[in-house]
């Protein structure tokens, strides 16, 4: 039997082409997957590098999660002054910006007198302290009408308030005790005062910071 010679013919471009043209496809074929697959690749490593390398700046900032900056209700509860310098205060008892002293008595305001850091972004009263006390200031002169003004506290505590009344006289309390129990025991202590001594323009001050205990002086 005569052996058959298969004919090597040439592709248009000149690359011969025969028994192995099969070989030759898949090796091309594989080249050229290797070749586009680095193209793509290349900037995904440099990227990674770049952004998830060294410091790992990429990843505290996104995967990690920096923490973000809280919202700060800004709704005027308080102001704490201090010499001439007032802080805004909300219902959380933040400080949310700070001013110069101003007149008036819209809001509950008092003086801190104990010596510590203010500054705005951070608490500087507890929000049931500040709970406690705008209670007070609005059920007082509705219960009893005696109107709190402006008010001032050395505790470093934040528990003892002294408040001037509209009548002149001074209010010293203490939110250690009940709200509702501080009402009652004001009215019985102005309901005696006005039976046994001058009216109450006459007054210096009533204590109340004792619990169980009752202080009033004239002037």
């Amino acid at each position: 039997m005569s052996e058959k010679i298969r004919p090597i013919k040439k592709d248009p471009i000149g690359v011969r082409v025969g028994a192995k043209v099969g070989f030759l496809n898949k090796k091309t074929k594989t080249f050229f997957l290797i070749a586009s697959a680095a193209v793509i690749l290349a900037p995904l490593f440099y990227f990674s590098f770049k952004y998830f390398g060294g410091d790992n700046s990429f990843i505290s900032a996104s995967v990690s999660g920096a923490p973000s900056k809280k919202v700060i209700d800004k709704n005027l509860a308080a102001t704490i002054c201090r010499s001439e310098e007032c802080f805004w205060i909300n219902r959380d008892g933040i400080a949310f910006g700070k001013s110069g002293k101003t007149g008036g008595n819209l809001v509950l305001s008092f003086e801190d007198k104990t010596g510590r850091e203010l500054k705005t972004d951070t608490q500087l009263i507890k929000p049931e302290s500040l709970a406690e006390l705008l209670f007070l200031r609005k059920r007082i002169p509705e219960d009893l009408g005696v109107f709190l003004k402006s008010g001032d506290t050395s505790d470093l505590n934040l528990n003892d308030f002294n408040f001037t009344t509209g009548d002149g006289w001074v209010l010293k309390l203490s939110i250690k005790e009940n709200a509702y129990k501080i009402i009652e025991i004001l009215r019985q202590t102005l309901e005696e005062i006005k039976k046994t001594a001058p009216p109450t323009a006459g007054l210096d001050y009533v204590d109340l910071r004792i619990q169980n205990k009752v202080f009033y002086k004239f002037k």
